[in-house]
């Protein structure tokens, strides 16, 4: 859109142009060309037609005869429903008047004239086909003509001639296309044509004119390439009015590949509940292939059936097709570009997957058999044939074979095989069919093929469900497991089977489940405390507590588990509870507690155990972020550790849960825009389970910042859902204390305080002043707010309740408080600004806003550095001193000072809320004062000012008095005295010769003063 608006901007100066946009099928050629002329249509001629589907059928300059057309006003040319524009029916009507040269554009008899140029008329077909010869002997005659025309028209200012579908154009229509664009690049003139690149094939005489056009005419070439998963994302999100589901994202993209339209027709089939292709899809597809030859055809049938790109010598050896025959098939599906080279130049694909779809679908099931069984007989034969890993494509081809005896055993080998290079998602598929093929008893007598276990199968499947990001499935993997242990299976084995489940359990969301699974592997390990088995079961109930803010259960537990692990000589047990000791020990203020963390990650490195370093990075990260609020250490160990997960398949899990680490911290440091970006990308990893409700809380947090209330609220309905079972706090808390967050913005005060009750309840043993806190003080704030407004209504029953309920809040964050140890110096460091900040608000709701303690919230937050809730109390602090009528040179420092920081950030709300501010006390906050004087604002042109004869302030008390408030309430509003209040109501009456504050509010009610909000 930008390039082709500078285009149209160079032309509407005199420099014409020309630019020939390329791309297959449905990526959007005709929607961008739809945006540009509805955009552009006020201000240009748009002149639009099209090249028909006849071969050499069509009629010669069909495309430009249909658009010249429109300027005779017979026809609208129409381009998804958009005709000629900037032109009136008379300034058209007067281009084409002079009949002469109307009439020597088509240069034959009456007859093929109204054929072509009739408002009715026939068939394309028709009328072109009758006297082809006529036109195409009078090329000379029709190209000046048709130059004047235009000409004509670019007088009236730039014209714009759109023809689409170029593959399908006529030599003549090509010719005199290429004769306009060179002979009008002095005028204000722009050609854009596209065409389908897919319809390209070696020979299309399209290739020869693009040449001629860049060479000749100096066209500038566009080509659109497919949507990027993130950008068909925002697609998908627009379609549907809110955030798409992960699965959703994951399935459209696999199958449209990026291509636009593919990708609604995909989403308007799920949203149906059809799970084949749609049938307008299906025959868009299908045309493509029509025309192919039978061995051409035979091909695609091979190559759709192989799902991954297919070796040369693989399709050879299946003896389909004679050498001869099958080099020329391919090189007919390469040509007809169905099929395509593949990148390392050894085998072929499909130019798109929904190809493969449409042809798989018209094959018999016999004839998907017999390939499939063809396939796995030459890969066992010889495996170099494999394109891929050959244990994945033999175990893929025997089991579409019905052969399930010879897939079990080929599925744990292909399994063994993706989790060896940490492809951990294949790993469970192949597992998962394995165990599918276990249960209905195949395998069991191939010749050769190692016994298979079933619990030691549900079990290696359930871990990779869980490395590769599914802990719901993990989890019931698991369950499965544990339900079919038997008496003979030993406690330390059976023990094992119950920490995997807790572990899957907790990642899944369902920590409350997970500490009685844990409870229970306590217990199976009972007193044999001097092992591998023990030492991994007491750390794993370590990690869960200290993740469920019990600190001192969780040092005791891992201490022991330390113990255990090192008389057992338990290497990745060790480096698994050094890590949860020192984020106990750090935690509570213990110097030694760090060290303890970068040396859990030293030895899982040695151990080569990838879970270990991702989880020794995780706590690192998270330990700086949040208690410490060493913030930019933490991105960099965050970042550092999301480099090294992705390299080794944690991404979807560990790297989502770093990534939610980066985002969090980005959004403290002020870095928004960065942080939101940082979430696109998180979210394009489709994660799962707790790394899903941390990136969608981080979200949450940008988007509610910047006033995208829908998504923060379809982010926290996310986490909800995901965390149904979860106790821990950092979940728990932090949706709620969002969700209260959402609801004072949105004026929803008591949500907002059912909110806080209900979290409070869920905090009665937690030590994590680090969710309290802010919870607490969202509390605060939305009871200062109810405060506020039940004393403009004079309701003090409202008044009392705010107050005991902020009494109950500031009790319980100070039980929180007293709960840390004396020696998390950090911790209490960030607890004691949060609970200045509630007495702040305290002093809000009573009334008497404190300025000095806002001032001291606000510098702390400096030091802090986190812009945003310094920002927020600097508002605060410059509507105290403005309350009391203080010389206003400090409120307007503050305003300012805020007021930047939160247009940096793009933190809307809150920048109105400051504005709103500023306008009531005069202050600019654009301009530093020159004094302590209030600066006043820049004049407001008014039409109600003129009308009235009012002044802006008596406009804004007029409104005030209409809303029913007192001279005291008005004086408190724009922070005047309540004298100066009563003038300006005495000279709004006289002004408007009205007797009574009755009178001056129907007044206003009357003449629309009122915005709807406060109507």
């Amino acid at each position: 859109m930008d390039h082709l608006g500078r285009a149209l901007d160079r032309a509407a100066g005199g420099r014409g142009g020309a630019i020939l946009i390329s791309g297959e099928a449905g990526v959007g050629k005709t929607r961008l060309l739809t945006e540009f002329v509805a955009a552009s249509g006020s201000g240009a001629t748009i002149l639009v037609g099209g090249c028909l589907a006849l071969a050499d059928g069509a009629p010669p300059y069909w495309p430009v005869v249909e658009a010249l057309r429109s300027l005779r006003g017979t026809e609208q040319p129409t381009l998804a429903g958009i005709g000629v524009a900037g032109m009136t029916e008379g300034s058209a009507r007067g281009v084409l008047d002079d009949r002469s040269i109307a009439e020597r554009v088509i240069l034959a008899d009456p007859g093929i004239s109204a054929g072509i140029l009739d408002p009715e008329p026939q068939a394309a077909g028709q009328a072109g086909a009758a006297r082809p010869d006529a036109l195409r002997g009078a090329e000379d005659e029709v190209f000046e003509p048709v130059l004047r025309i235009i000409e004509q028209a670019t007088g009236l200012g730039p014209v714009v001639l759109v023809v689409e579908d170029l593959h399908w154009s006529d030599r003549s229509t090509r010719d005199l296309l290429t004769f306009l664009a060179g002979n009008l690049r002095r005028h204000r003139f722009l050609f854009i044509g596209t065409y389908r690149s897919d319809d390209l094939v070696p020979g299309h005489a399209l290739h020869t004119w693009l040449a001629e056009m860049v060479r000749g005419a100096a066209a500038e070439l566009i080509e659109l390439g497919r949507l990027s998963r993130a950008e068909m994302t925002s697609q998908l999100r627009n379609i549907l009015g809110a955030p798409p589901r992960p699965d959703i994202v994951d399935a459209i993209w696999a199958r449209s590949g990026g291509n636009a339209f593919f990708a609604e027709e995909l989403l308007a089939a799920m949203v149906a509940g059809q799970e084949h292709l749609p049938p307008t899809l299906r025959q868009v597809l299908l045309a493509r292939i029509g025309n192919l030859s039978p061995p051409a055809s035979s091909v695609l049938a091979m190559v759709a059936i192989t799902g991954v790109p297919v070796r040369h010598e693989l399709l050879a050896a299946l003896g389909r097709l004679p050498d001869d025959k099958l080099l020329g098939a391919i090189r007919e599906c390469v040509d007809h570009q169905v099929l395509l080279v593949e990148a390392r130049g050894s085998g072929y694909t499909f130019r798109h997957s929904l190809l493969r779809e449409a042809v798989e679908e018209q094959l018999l099931p016999a004839e998907r058999t017999g390939i499939h069984r063809a396939c796995a007989q030459a890969l066992t034969a010889d495996r170099s044939l494999a394109y891929g890993s050959p244990a994945a494509e033999l175990a893929w081809h025997w089991y579409a074979a019905g052969d399930h005896a010879r897939a079990l055993p080929a599925s744990v080998e292909a399994a063994v095989a993706a989790q060896s290079s940490f492809g951990f998602a294949e790993a469970c598929g192949h597992l998962e069919r394995a165990l599918q093929l276990w249960e209905s008893g195949a395998g069991a007598d191939v010749p050769g093929a190692p016994p298979v276990d079933g619990l030691q199968l549900r079990l290696l499947a359930a871990e990779c469900a869980n490395l590769a990001g599914n802990h719901q499935r993990a989890a019931a993997l698991a369950r499965a497991a544990a339900g079919s242990l038997g008496p003979a299976t030993a406690a330390g084995s059976a023990a094992l089977v119950w920490e995997r489940l807790g572990r899957y359990l907790w990642d899944a969301g369902a920590s409350e489940d997970a500490l009685v699974a844990y409870e229970r592997a306590v217990e199976l390990v009972g007193d044999d405390r001097g092992t591998q088995e023990a030492a991994r079961v007491l750390g794993a109930q370590a990690s869960a507590l200290m993740l469920a803010g019990r600190y001192a259960e969780s040092h005791e537990r891992a201490q022991e588990a330390l113990d255990v692990a090192r008389r057992a000589g338990a290497r990745r047990e060790e480096a698994n509870v050094l890590a949860i000791l020192g984020f106990d020990l750090a935690y509570l203020g213990d110097p030694g507690g760090i060290p303890l963390l970068h040396e859990a990650r030293r030895i899982a490195e040695e151990d080569a155990d990838p879970d270990g370093v991702a989880r020794a990075y995780v706590h690192l990260a998270t330990l700086l972020s949040e208690p410490l609020s060493r913030l930019d250490e933490a991105v960099v160990v965050a970042e550092e550790g999301l480099a090294r997960v992705q390299a080794t398949g944690l991404a979807r899990f560990h790297g989502a849960a770093l990534q939610a680490m980066i985002i969090n911290t980005l959004f403290r440091l002020g870095r928004w825009d960065e942080g939101d970006r940082r979430a696109r990308e998180a979210f394009d990893a489709n994660p799962a389970g707790t790394a899903a409700m941390d990136l969608h809380l981080a979200r949450a947090k940008i988007s509610m910042g910047q006033g995208d209330f829908m998504t923060a609220a379809a982010d926290l309905e996310a986490v909800k859902a995901l965390s149904a079972r979860a106790i821990d706090p950092r979940f728990v808390v932090p949706v709620v204390t969002l969700e209260a967050g959402l609801a004072i913005w949105e004026d929803r005060l008591d949500d907002a305080r059912d909110a806080v009750a209900a979290a409070l309840a869920k905090l009665t043993t937690s030590r994590e002043v680090w969710f309290a806190a802010p919870l607490v003080w969202h509390g605060l704030r939305a009871e200062a707010d109810r405060a506020e407004a039940a004393r403009v209504r004079r309701g003090s029953d409202e008044i009392e309740h705010a107050r005991a309920t902020a009494t109950d809040l500031m009790r319980h964050l100070r039980q929180v408080n007293d709960r840390l140890d004396p020696s998390a110096a950090a911790v209490h460091r960030t607890a004691d600004v949060y609970i200045t900040m509630c007495e702040a608000e305290c002093s809000r709701l009573e009334g008497e806003s404190s300025a000095e303690l806002w001032e001291k919230v606000a510098a702390t937050w400096d030091t802090m550095r986190q812009p945003y809730p310094a920002a927020y109390a600097r508002w605060r602090m410059a509507e105290a001193l403005l309350a009391r009528r203080a010389r206003s040179g400090p409120a307007a420092g503050a305003l300012r000072e805020a007021h930047a920081t939160l247009r940096h950030m793009g933190a809307e709300p809150l920048r109105r809320q400051l504005q709103a501010l500023a306008a009531r006390a005069g202050i600019d906050l654009d301009e530093p004062a020159a004094s302590d004087e209030p600066t006043p604002a820049p004049p407001r042109v008014s039409s109600a000012e003129d009308r009235l004869g009012l002044t802006r302030r008596e406009l804004e008390v007029l409104r005030l008095v209409a809303l029913g408030r007192t001279n005291r309430e008005v004086a408190t509003t724009l922070f005047i005295s309540e004298k100066t209040a009563g003038v300006h109501v005495s000279n709004i009456l006289r002004k408007l010769d009205l007797r009574s504050r009755v009178e001056a509010s129907a007044y206003a009610y009357r003449l629309g003063l009122l915005d709807e909000t406060e109507n």
